[in-house]
């Protein structure tokens, strides 16, 4: 099991922690064949696939581009609600899960990303990357995110 958290400081309240980042998705048989899918977290995110298969591997390509206008639109991603032991799901990527993460400390934090940039001493074009989903980022880079807003980026496998 993986967990990543952000953590303000060693005795904060406000610890928050994901294990495995999953996004329970809706799976409906459609007329024509095939399966509609939708997420009850991610109203945005709709896809279908010819099988359950298909459909669960572009239910994950349509969440990420979901996500891709939430961070253009500097908005809070919603995180997932708890995925029954029967239900459907999809795993994000622990890449996409670090950031996702970030963004929602980052906007609660109610700095700029120039103000950002000037806390890890970087452009404001390296801030852009990071915020760039499909901009491979190093963990190293998003704690450091985590440490210029006042957070901590927790890793732990168990």
């Amino acid at each position: 099991m993986i967990k990543t958290s952000l953590a303000r400081g060693w005795f904060s309240h406000n610890r928050f922690t994901i294990k495995n980042m999953r996004y329970p998705v809706t799976l409906e048989p459609v007329e024509e064949g095939g399966y509609f899918v939708s997420f009850p977290d991610i109203p945005e995110a709709l896809t279908q696939g010819d099988t359950r298969g298909e459909a669960l591997e572009m239910a994950l390509d349509a969440l990420i581009t979901v996500f891709e206008f939430y961070f253009e639109d500097n908005e809070k991603i919603p995180l997932p609600s708890p995925v029954g032991q029967d239900d459907d799901y999809v795993d994000v990527p622990l890449s996409v899960a670090s950031k996702v993460l970030m963004l929602n400390a980052f906007l609660d934090s109610k700095l700029t990303q120039i103000e950002l940039a000037s806390r890890m001493g970087v452009k404001k074009q390296e801030v852009t990357r990071i915020f760039d989903l499909r901009h491979s980022t190093k963990i190293d880079t998003v704690g450091k995110v985590a440490l210029a807003i006042g957070h901590q980026l927790t890793l732990s496998i168990e």
